[in-house]
């Protein structure tokens, strides 16, 4: 017959130490709003369509420097290493259709978990990135 291996701790005990985990990590206020978010990740060549009809703020998530190399006209930069740790930084643009860019696509996919699950409705994602826009451009 198996042995019964008894514990020092209860249930409840485990349902706290999640609660508290979570509270220190953030998951619990990075949940996801319960309106659905509407991503959409366009092409070089719908840039300016987008800019012109929906009139989004575009934000840079690239660093400083390569923001100051090049970016894209009316672009904000806010680093991807800024919203990991202030993931309130765009809250002011919630109620505004959002553009992201990078580099390439890594981080605004980080980003795009980060707004979408701060409550953002409307977020595009710019397929290739800068180096995308910036080759079309040429």
């Amino acid at each position: 017959m198996g042995k019964i291996i008894k514990t020092n701790f209860s249930i409840s005990s485990v349902v706290f130490g999640v609660i508290i985990f979570s509270l220190f990590t953030g998951f619990i206020s990075d949940l996801p709003a319960t309106d659905k978010t509407r991503i959409r990740w366009i092409e070089v060549d719908q840039i300016n369509k987008i800019i012109e009809e929906q009139k989004p703020i575009i934000v840079d998530l690239r660093t400083p420097l390569e923001f100051q190399n090049g970016h894209i006209s009316g672009a904000i930069n806010v680093p991807i290493e800024v919203l990991r740790s202030n993931r309130s930084a765009l809250d002011i643009y919630k109620d505004n259709p959002i553009l992201l860019y990078c580099r390439t696509i890594n981080k605004a996919d980080l980003a795009i978990w980060f707004l979408e699950n701060r409550g953002f409705k409307s977020i595009y994602a710019l397929k290739g990135g800068y180096e995308a826009y910036r080759l079309r451009s040429r």
